[in-house]
This record gives C-alpha cells, structure tokens and sequence, in this order.
C-alpha cells in the first residue's frame, strides 16, 4: 500500500486489491502471530477505506462488502469484548450500505432520485 500511495494513483481498483488480499490471508491462513494478524487486517481496512475515499459518492457494493469482513476478521483478534461490539457495529454500518447499494442496483436508476430532484422536493417545488 505504501508502494501505491507513493506513486500517487488514483486508482480504487489498486486499493480494493490490496484490501481483498489482505482479508483473504486473514480468513484462509492468519499467520499465528496475533500481532502480524492485527497487522494484516489493519492495512486491508485501510486499503478499502482509501478505496472508498477514490469512489466518493459512488461506493463499491464490494469495497464496503470486503472491508465488513474485514472488520469481523477485527473481532477475532480483539480481547476486549466492548471493542468486539465496537467493531461488530462498524461492520454493520458497512454490510447495510452494502445491501443497500444492492438494492437500489435491483431496482434501477428510478430508484434513488437525482441531488437536484431531491432538492427541489425538500424545496417544495
């Protein structure tokens, strides 16, 4: 990730990488190491929350998807069981904007309404 930053790329996709990998040697092989487990889950929420940044407004359903796991790989490592509940809360906040994305994909452009639409109807107008 280092390597990406310094090279300065604008690139979600770069970033979504490193996250998918990151959460994948946590799930499949963690090393025995707690610490180097922590390590390696830190940078993937890290990678996935710069991807995110890069979307902006235009989130992937799979960035946010990744790094909710992420967050529950998070919960394996920790001790503390209210930071467990801490964390289990993040990764739902990122699961729900997940399956909301989802939704609105299923249900097409209709469904969620355009800034000016929507602002003209606060407006009352």
């Amino acid at each position: 990730m280092q390597q990406a930053d310094a090279w300065g790329t604008r690139d979600p996709q770069l970033y979504h990488a490193i996250g998918v990998i990151a959460w994948s040697k946590s799930y499949r092989n963690p090393p025995a190491d707690v610490e180097k487990h922590r390590q390696i889950i830190e940078l993937g929420i890290k990678a996935l929350e710069k991807a995110l940044q890069i979307q902006g407004n235009k989130p992937s359903m799979e960035s946010l998807s990744y790094i909710n796991l992420l967050w529950r790989e998070k919960v394996k490592v920790e001790i503390d069981p209210f930071k467990q509940q801490d964390y289990i809360k993040v990764a739902d906040g990122y699961r729900n904007r997940a399956i909301e994305l989802r939704r609105q994909a299923k249900q097409g452009p209709a469904a969620s309404p355009s800034p000016t639409a929507a602002a003209q109807g606060q407006q009352g107008g």
